[in-house]
């Protein structure tokens, strides 16, 4: 291990149990990195048009990109089908906000992070 790791992201993996026996399984990123959030971020704006149809440049809303979330933080799994959009575009609800809810617990966003640092 070098002096430098405790400041970059790794290739570490969290399994994720799917069933009860353990072999239905996804492998997430332990943690997100700058580029990770980036790509969230920028995925779940949406710019919204004004009265007369025209989008706006500087106005928007966040809607939460669950599945670019999922894409970014699904390595691997126990399932046939490859890990790519279109086969994480099909997971279950449930199953997803399984997986959604697990990122959740490790990862805290950069503004909540903000916030805990400055109160």
């Amino acid at each position: 291990m070098g002096t430098n790791d405790g400041f970059f992201i790794g290739e570490e993996a969290h399994r994720v149990k799917l069933d009860d026996d353990g072999t239905a399984w996804v492998d997430i990123k332990k943690e997100m990195s700058i580029a990770d959030w980036d790509r969230f971020e920028r995925d779940s704006v949406r710019i919204t048009p004004d009265s007369s149809g025209e989008e706006k440049g500087l106005g928007g809303t966040f809607h939460r990109s669950e599945v670019t979330l999922l894409e970014i933080n699904i390595m691997a799994w126990s399932f046939d089908k490859p890990v790519n959009h279109s086969t994480i575009s099909k997971l279950r609800r449930h199953i997803a906000d399984l997986i959604i809810a697990e990122v959740d617990k490790l990862n805290v966003s950069p503004k909540e992070r903000a916030a805990v640092k400055f109160a």
